[in-house]
């Protein structure tokens, strides 16, 4: 997560420069969770499973984590891992994202990160 906030930084850094904007702009964090169908999906490009929001699957085991995802692999026991996966994991109900906002017309929104969640609003970085 700190990462992705570094990335930002560097980029509006970028965009300062290229529009001659001096000093410190305001800016606004916004988070915001919306309803999506719950389903997990396959990135072929991350050979990776998501859509799930964190690690149990009853209400009081659960909780929701940013970085809940599954490099499926290619070795004879990927498909194993990947049910257990599926199986161990909450689907996310909701997606929630975070934007940067800057105080200024001409600078643009960024979103810093999205990911799934159940909005049981029980994760650390809530």
């Amino acid at each position: 997560q700190e990462q992705n906030f570094k990335v930002v930084g560097k980029i509006y850094k970028d965009i300062k420069q290229k529009l001659s904007i001096q000093g410190q702009i305001p800016y606004e964090l916004s988070e915001d969770e919306t309803c999506v169908l719950p389903t997990m999906d396959y990135a072929q490009a991350f050979d990776m499973v998501l859509g799930c929001c964190g690690p149990g699957v009853a209400k009081k085991e659960h909780k929701c984590s940013e970085t809940c995802m599954h490099v499926v692999g290619s070795d004879d026991k990927a498909y194993e891992r990947l049910l257990a996966f599926a199986k161990n994991n909450r689907v996310g109900s909701y997606l929630r994202a975070v934007v940067v906002n800057p105080l200024r017309a001409d600078l643009p929104k960024i979103v810093v990160m999205y990911h799934p969640s159940c909005n049981g609003f029980d994760a650390e970085f809530i």
